[in-house]
């Protein structure tokens, strides 16, 4: 099955892993969990231990990285840093294409503890729908370190809000 985000793999969306590992220390000894990847094009930006991503659909290339080709509920990866880039939530704005456990995957995935967390998505879903807002307060044991707003086009998934989160 294609991918059906493939403008978020075009060069200007390119620009979120980049202001995403300028910020972040040296992850070259780290584990990475990458939920809900697309396209895990984050890796291209940052060295790291072990690189661990997932999808439903499979990435144009599986090399260097370890690939789940499942949901995001499939995925049990204790991770020193866990992403999600793309964040739709689903099940808050009930997109079709949005998977509607994201969140809850996240929220379960930390606690094993990583040391980071980011969150990416439209800033459309969280103008809307507050679907960071309401993740952050499930997230207690962090705060929110790092917040940038990107605008790459006039479309309303080229305006993105970035969050980093650090476990206090």
């Amino acid at each position: 099955m294609k991918y059906p985000g493939t403008y978020l793999k075009t060069e200007p969306f390119l620009e979120r892993y980049k202001v995403v590992a300028n910020f972040l220390p040296d992850l070259s000894d780290k584990v990475v969990v990458d939920l809900n990847c697309g396209e895990p094009n984050f890796r291209k930006f940052i060295k790291y231990k072990r690189y661990v991503a997932n999808d439903i659909f499979v990435p144009d290339n599986l090399d260097g990285y370890e690939f789940i080709h499942d949901t995001d509920t499939a995925v049990d990866v204790k991770a020193d840093v866990l992403c999600v880039f793309g964040y739709g939530g689903g099940e808050h704005t009930g997109h079709p294409l949005e998977s509607k456990t994201t969140g809850s995957s996240l929220v379960r995935l930390s606690e094993y503890k990583p040391k980071y967390i980011v969150i990416e998505m439209a800033h459309k879903w969280e103008d809307d729908f507050k679907i960071y807002s309401t993740l952050k307060e499930q997230l207690k044991d962090y705060k929110t370190v790092f917040t940038h707003s990107l605008d790459l086009g006039d479309h309303y998934h080229d305006k993105r809000f970035i969050n980093i989160l650090e476990k206090k």
